[in-house]
């Protein structure tokens, strides 16, 4: 797999700084902007992303102009780097990007996903605190005691010998790969009554 490290480059002047642990790619991660922040919550979200680096490549546009690659994506079934801008889509060169595709995001559409992106900022820390603690046997149980439709809090009340946040992380985790679902994650914040249920066959 190609583009596994981010390139060592120096924080921009006057930019913010984010500093993250990332569960899917099990290691740290530095960011240099709010979008590249809200951007990283919906890979670490989303079922369908596989792996992702920040920072991949630093390629050269037609107009001679270098074009900082902000992601490199691995989906189920392409790969492709992402840029975030408003100012248009430069045309970089394909010797440069090695046939991989590029794709541009707009601001106004990573906002869009704004409450999901919130949503997730505010349940990774459960799975970044308990990842050393879930077991398969944990994932397991948490799919089947979701059969049907249940709420976090539920769920929380069955396991009375665990803490809360134990259950919220298993919880989470599966839902990050995608055995469960909970849609209302992308419209409102989530507390004890988020709804969870079996993922759907069809269910993005």
């Amino acid at each position: 797999m190609r583009y596994i490290k981010p390139l060592e480059t120096e924080r921009p002047a006057r930019s913010d700084r984010f500093d993250a642990f990332s569960p899917k790619l099990n290691r740290p991660l530095t960011l240099f902007s709010y979008s590249q922040f809200q951007q990283w919550l919906l890979l670490e979200a989303l079922p369908s992303v596989k792996a992702f680096c920040e920072r991949p490549a630093l390629l050269e546009s037609e107009d001679q102009k270098p074009v900082l690659i902000d992601f490199r994506i691995q989906g189920a079934n392409a790969e492709f780097f992402l840029v975030i801008r408003d100012d248009g889509t430069p045309k970089l060169k394909q010797t440069e990007a090695h046939s991989l595709r590029v794709r541009y995001l707009k601001h106004s559409r990573l906002d869009s996903w704004g409450v999901f992106a919130q949503n997730w900022q505010s349940m990774l820390p459960y799975i970044v605190a308990y990842r050393h603690w879930l077991t398969n046997n944990d994932t397991v149980d948490i799919i089947n005691r979701c059969s049907s439709r249940i709420t976090l809090g539920e769920l929380e009340n069955a396991y009375p010998s665990k803490q809360p946040s134990w259950v919220r992380a298993c919880v989470f985790d599966v839902l990050a790969k995608g055995s469960l679902q909970a849609p209302s994650l992308k419209s409102r914040p989530w507390n004890r009554f988020l709804q969870i249920s079996p993922r759907c066959r069809h269910a993005d």
